[in-house]
């Protein structure tokens, strides 16, 4: 039977107590967490139950993935994909778009791996095959591109611990993070979805000076790491694999249109015989690839989605290994540090950092080393001193003290009467002698003072 950490063992349990009032379920757990390991135990005993069920995902890669840990953890199932023949086991890896086409079989139970997709055309065709069945969905992002809620897709959602947490328990890396803007994106025009546009892009990062700078920068912070580039599309994932190639560093472009055991070979010769890929959003979601060490953010996005899955693919652990990103398009303005502790919402699909904790302050960016940290006088990575900002001194006007005179005390008083402001004073003056004399906290006085005053008009 498959082990699993005492904190998924908690949360497994938590999610199959959820299955009893719902039928459909969003687990929410950050990279690292054990996603995959959690569909796989909730797949095994659905298996027990001879119950058929589907583990549904989105891309090649995600299937042969996703088949290896089930193989790992002893579980037997077939394969829902172009080039497998179809076996009649319980238990089937599916591609979403292969679904789609066949509706093979009565699946009872549908585990969707990177769910944050499920609004999608093709995800909503298959999930329409089968009305009647479970489902549990698994993502880090429960949100669409634009932010939007699963409201209308998932009946509940069960977040597992933060990404900060596993960072400290050493399930995921710890990681510096450099910001190194060389790219103007203000009035970038967005789409529908609500992130930028491929046109918008294109033109925002056609600059050449761009891939110079990127080179030059990996080369001072992290060289010779292997590192994943993410990029705004494939020709500028192969221009970029071309530069790097030509500054001598061993660099390949992968993408969805190359033969498929090509991919998977370029994929695992990173850190090997390559140092570094370059890709336009297949390596972004799901994605294992242990052995980056770097992460070069060359894609700007408005989505929080896709940035964390972006980072996500950089964090994996591996022991001794402390993860670099290098942001030169800003990303983190938008959506703050990796491990900021968020609020998720499935109703609304509002997702905001929880910024009044007292462990997430403000972040800050160094301007001596570029890197970027939680608020500090001082920085933890380079010990760059920031100048105190001194405020500006109250400005002065000449004048010059002198005594009110009788008629104008009269005159004063009675305003104050006619408004009530002169029995408000005396009120909070009798309130704070009463708490001086009875020893309260310096706030009593002026709540009793508050609830006086509302009485009096009638509040």
């Amino acid at each position: 039977m498959l082990t699993l950490y005492p904190d998924q063992q908690e949360y497994f349990t938590a999610l199959r107590g959820l299955f009893q009032p719902h039928r459909s379920v969003l687990a929410q757990a950050a990279t690292g967490f054990g996603k995959t390991v959690i569909g796989c135990k909730v797949a095994q005993g659905a298996a027990l139950r001879r119950t058929p069920t589907a583990f549904v995902v989105h891309r090649q890669e995600l299937v042969d993935q996703t088949c290896e840990a089930f193989t790992k953890c002893g579980i037997a199932h077939g394969v829902i994909a172009p080039g497998h023949p179809e076996t009649r086991h319980d238990i089937q890896v599916a591609s979403v778009f292969t679904l789609a086409r066949r509706k093979p079989r009565n699946f009872r139970l549908i585990i969707w791996d990177e769910c944050h997709h499920a609004a999608a055309a093709q995800w909503r065709t298959v999930s329409g095959h089968y009305p009647e069945a479970k489902h549990l969905g698994l993502t880090a992002t429960p949100c669409r591109l634009d932010g939007q809620g699963l409201a209308d897709l998932y009946e509940t959602m069960l977040c597992a611990k933060p990404m900060r947490e596993l960072i400290q328990m050493g399930r995921l890396s710890p990681y510096r993070y450099f910001n190194l803007p060389v790219v103007d994106l203000s009035g970038l025009r967005k789409r529908g979805e609500g992130d930028y546009s491929h046109e918008a892009l294109e033109r925002a990062m056609a600059s050449r000076a761009i891939t110079g700078d990127v080179i030059t920068e990996y080369k001072k912070h992290c060289d010779g790491a292997p590192f994943i580039a993410f990029c705004h599309s494939v020709p500028a994932a192969q221009a970029l694999a071309e530069s790097f190639r030509a500054a001598g560093y061993p660099v390949q472009s992968v993408d969805g249109k190359m033969e498929r055991t090509l991919r998977r070979d370029t994929v695992r010769a990173l850190g090997r015989t390559l140092v570094g890929i370059t890709s336009c959003d297949l390596i972004s979601e799901g994605f294992d690839c242990p052995g980056a060490v770097a992460g070069l953010l060359v894609r700007p996005t408005a989505s929080l989605s896709l940035h964390l899955q972006q980072v996500g693919r950089i964090l994996r652990h591996v022991p001794g290994k402390t993860a670099m990103l290098l942001d030169f398009v800003g990303n983190y303005l938008r959506h703050y540090l990796p491990d900021t502790p968020r609020e998720w919402s499935l109703s609304t699909g509002v997702v905001k950092p929880v910024r009044e904790a007292i462990e997430c302050p403000d972040i800050r960016a160094c301007e001596k080393c570029y890197a970027v940290h939680e608020w500090a006088p001082v920085c933890p990575y380079c010990g760059h001193v920031y100048p105190v900002q001194a405020k500006a001194a109250p400005k002065q006007e000449k004048g010059e003290l002198r005594e009110m005179t009788p008629e104008e005390i009269q005159a004063l008083e009675a305003l104050a009467r006619r408004t009530g402001r002169l029995a408000d004073y005396h009120a909070a003056e009798k309130a704070k002698a009463k708490a001086d004399k009875r020893d309260y906290k310096p706030g009593s006085a002026w709540y009793k003072w508050k609830n006086r005053s509302r009485r009096a008009v009638g509040g």
